[in-house]
């Protein structure tokens, strides 16, 4: 197991440190395969309920020792003003990809949120020559803030990008911690609702084979119930 690998754990514990959590009952979604007949990638799901944040949801996706994927949802429940946010450490052989990515159409401006992105902004520069990761052009992107971090490097580089994670989930937390509620919470989760039903509906690059391993019918209920669940009124 690489150091990657373990970083799911790592969050979990620090996130606990901050604020209670509360692991759901997921059922059968749990653990899933694909192919069925030759299952070649194994997924693993966890879903908590995280007070005065919202839902987690880790996602786990192993294939042999070619590939491991770690995925962390955080869902705002917007009874804080605070961006929504994709965490995504890929293992490919000895390169690994790194996003800490933060969607905040959902958000109104205070002084709470321009200091976090001020923050997020000197983790950005302070990490500045690992890589960036260029991907190819999807519907997100627009709309993805400026202010996310997509890293790439080789094995030398594994325990810095970690770190990189780690500080960003730290300066995030904090954040969290202090954040205000929305100023209209109606109009806030009109947006983030419909970024939500985007991304069930318009998809990912990670969200294809789940889509094949599942079915269509069983993967939309798989993300709106576990991966991208948002708390009823």
């Amino acid at each position: 197991m690489n150091n990657v690998e373990k970083l799911d754990s790592e969050i979990v514990k620090k996130i606990s440190e901050k604020f209670i959590l509360e692991k759901c009952e997921i059922g059968d979604l749990k653990e899933f395969t694909y192919p069925k007949v030759l299952p070649i990638m194994k997924y693993k799901a966890d879903k908590y309920k995280v007070d005065k944040l919202g839902n987690m949801t880790i996602l786990k996706c192993k294939m042999f020792n070619l590939m491991s994927l770690v995925t962390v949802v955080l869902t705002p429940d917007l009874s804080r003003n605070i961006p929504f946010v994709i965490i995504d450490i890929v293992c490919v052989r000895n390169k690994y990809i790194s996003f800490f990515e933060f969607f905040d159409i959902h958000t109104n401006n205070d002084e709470a949120i321009e200091k976090f992105k001020e923050d997020t902004l000197k983790i950005k520069k302070k990490y500045k020559d690992l890589d960036e990761h260029i991907e190819k052009p999807n519907w997100y992107v627009p709309i993805r803030a400026k202010y996310s971090l997509l890293k790439h490097g080789n094995k030398d580089k594994e325990y810095e990008i970690s770190n990189m994670i780690m500080e960003c989930l730290d300066n995030y937390l904090l954040f969290v911690s202090k954040a205000k509620e929305p100023e209209d919470i109606v109009s806030s989760r009109e947006r983030l609702t419909m970024f939500i039903d985007d991304l069930i509906n318009k998809g990912n690059p990670s969200s294809k084979p789940i889509s094949k391993a599942l079915g269509n019918e069983k993967a939309k209920k798989f993300f709106e119930d576990v991966v991208f669940y948002m708390e009823p009124f």
